[in-house]
């Protein structure tokens, strides 16, 4: 999953989701500058 931080930093993000409402995430980091054209072309 692509999104953004507090800090307006474009993330890719891990998780997993448990009993329905409760989200687990397993890792996030800075996306590079590929994934970061791709989550700006879907804006």
């Amino acid at each position: 999953m692509l999104g953004l931080s507090y800090k307006l930093r474009i993330l890719v993000v891990s998780y997993t989701v448990r009993n329905d409402m409760e989200i687990r995430i397993i890792s996030a980091r800075k996306a590079v500058k590929k994934e970061k054209e791709a989550y700006r072309g879907r804006l």
